[in-house]
């Protein structure tokens, strides 16, 4: 399953999370194409993630990261789209930071958008469309400076905030 909302380069850092609500094999994170319709990781060759299994993932390559999942534990994606840096937490734990710019990292210019090959695994995920702060709906509250993945973070408005001003 992969999000709707693209996350524009150089805008800003955002904050979603997941409740694993059952784990056997999956990916969490990022990627610049969709993952509709693939069966199989090496089918999503840009995905930056962080896997049930405890590694973070580059497409399909699997390397050594964090906590292994569990049943009902959270997942929070902390993503810097000015610094390039992917990180995650897992059940308010940092796990450090995953993957910054350069080789297999997050590309400069490039429009991502929330990702999850969910390979067995059952997520429910929050982007902050309705900002409830509580300890069904959120594991934690999103870290100073990002922004929640939804509609409101994302929209660039084209108020005019003191109309007088510009208009007579």
């Amino acid at each position: 399953v992969m999000g709707t909302h693209l996350i524009p380069p150089n805008s800003g850092k955002y904050y979603w999370e997941c409740k694993v609500l059952n784990t056997m094999a999956g990916v969490i994170g990022i990627a610049e194409q969709s993952v509709a319709n693939t069966s199989a990781l090496s089918q999503v060759p840009t995905i930056r993630g962080y896997g049930a299994d405890g590694k973070k993932y580059y497409g399909d390559t699997g390397s050594s990261y964090g906590s292994v999942f569990s049943n009902s534990g959270w997942v929070s994606v902390l993503f810097d789209s000015d610094q390039r840096t992917l990180e995650f937490y897992y059940n308010g734990v940092s796990q450090g930071v995953a993957f910054t710019a350069g080789a297999n990292g997050i590309v400069d210019g490039a429009y991502y958008a929330p990702c999850f090959h969910v390979n067995a695994m059952d997520v429910k995920a929050n982007f902050g469309a309705n900002y409830a702060y509580s300890t069904t709906d959120w594991s934690t509250v999103p870290p100073e400076g990002y922004k929640t993945l939804c509609d409101a973070s994302l929209s660039q408005s084209t108020e005019i905030v003191k109309s007088n001003e510009y208009v007579d």
